[in-house]
């Protein structure tokens, strides 16, 4: 897979070393401006028809007819691998059925440090391969954490694996289907049953999850993200609504700040437009692996 080189947005308006925070905004401005959930990460934007290709080109309509457009707001903590540049390819982490394949979705990064950015459209497609051992081990700490803490939940999407998990570490081995099915019966019976002993006895600890994915057990899935189109003035729409700052404003009803200095001068600084994304944007290769650090 490989990066969408971006054609129209100015440098100045890009994510770079020097000023990595560019591209980054609260999701408010998506809530406010958009009609995005506001915690869901599964959602849509209500955006101008001119500002959203489809099948690559332009829509054709007028400026003023809006349409809702799925989108995915994903967790850089929970995926590492997410692009973090417009227009990268990447990958998330996920064993879900309800995350939508093979079509055309919006992307949203969330970063509990930086905020949100929009990185473009993109085909996601199950990847036939899981988490291997060595990149579990490389992973971040946080995703570990976020990873450990949902397969310790034991919930629907997640509950096989967490039970193999726990029971192969115990035998030492990895459980056969058949046995599996034993297990996932007994633990509906202590569900039925309100047995919360039993239930906790059952789930894995931190330790047998990390056992067992280290000895490949079992695995967690992966979904490749295949970037189509960046939709260059969205991105700006975003970023000039965010240097405007009127839109947090309206959200939570308190006057918005006023803009810092270096930010306001940043829309009429640079009049270059930008190199393209395999120029300026930082290396996309560390992306394509779950285990990817997240500065990738």
């Amino acid at each position: 897979m490989r990066s969408i080189a971006l054609t129209r947005i100015y440098a100045h308006k890009l994510p770079a070393p020097v000023d990595p925070t560019v591209g980054w905004v609260k999701r408010a401005l998506f809530v406010r401006e958009y009609d995005a959930h506001a915690e869901s990460w599964i959602t849509h934007l209500d955006i101008m028809a001119s500002l959203v290709s489809i099948n690559n080109s332009s829509t054709g309509l007028g400026d003023k007819q809006s349409n809702k457009h799925p989108a995915l707001f994903l967790d850089l903590d929970e995926h590492p691998g997410l692009p973090t540049y417009p227009g990268q390819p990447g990958t998330m982490i996920s064993n879900g059925v309800n995350i939508p394949l093979d079509e055309p979705i919006l992307v949203v990064v969330v970063s509990g440090k930086l905020g949100c950015q929009y990185v473009g459209k993109y085909i996601l497609r199950r990847d036939q391969r899981g988490v291997e051992c060595k990149e579990w081990r490389s992973m971040p700490d946080a995703t570990r954490r976020v990873w450990r803490a949902r397969l310790h939940a034991c919930g629907p999407t997640y509950l096989s694996v967490s039970m193999r998990l726990a029971y192969s570490a115990r035998r030492h081995r990895r459980i056969t289907d058949k046995e599996l099915q034993i297990v996932l019966t007994g633990w509906e019976k202590a569900k039925a049953d309100n047995n919360i002993k039993k239930r906790m006895e059952m789930r894995p600890t931190y330790d047998e999850i990390d056992t067992g994915l280290l000895k490949f057990y079992d695995t967690l899935g992966v979904v490749t993200m295949e970037p189509i189109s960046v939709d260059e003035r969205l991105y700006e729409e975003i970023w000039n609504k965010h240097l405007a700052g009127d839109c947090y404003g309206k959200v939570d009803g308190k006057k918005p700040e006023k803009m810092p200095e270096s930010k306001a001068s940043a829309t009429a600084t640079s009049q270059a437009p930008s190199k393209s994304s395999e120029e300026i944007a930082p290396s996309s290769e560390s992306s394509l692996s779950p285990c990817s650090p997240c500065s990738s």
